[in-house]
């Protein structure tokens, strides 16, 4: 089954290099959140869309669930984030919800990307926040 969507969730890993004892080990990071378009194609309850991402095809893969409410594109270390990417800032104290810096506000996805960036985003109030967010 094929469908294209004119707007959804992208959340973008960047791929990252870790020292576990004395091996080097790739490890993948969230780091962020875009709005994309895609043709997609479904197997199972899993589905892969054609994205573009910097003007480079890629495919965001993954099964949408309540946490991250979107699907994966993963960058090599060198592969620069999309400009329009929202970034990511963890889950927040209660481990219920991933939040990420829209506009120097903690927000999580209430909303689908359709809805636009401002519909979708709800503000995680000042006690679910760590103190590792920093945010002006």
């Amino acid at each position: 089954m094929s469908r294209y969507l004119s707007k959804m969730w992208v959340g973008i890993e960047q791929k990252i290099k870790t020292l576990h004892g004395v091996e080097w080990r790739t490890d993948r990071k969230m780091i962020g959140v875009v709005i994309r378009s895609g043709r997609g194609t479904q197997c199972g309850h899993f589905m892969f869309w054609d994205v573009s991402i910097n003007g480079e095809k890629k495919t965001a893969s993954g099964a949408e669930d309540r946490i991250f409410p979107f699907h994966y594109v993963t960058l090599e270390p060198h592969e620069k984030p999309p400009k329009d990417m929202i970034p990511a800032l963890g889950f927040c104290n209660d481990g219920n919800d991933y939040a990420f810096n829209y506009n120097g506000r903690p927000c999580i996805i209430t909303k689908a990307a359709m809805c636009g960036m401002e519909q979708g985003f709800e503000p995680v109030p000042p006690e679910r926040c760590p103190d590792k967010w920093e945010i002006k």
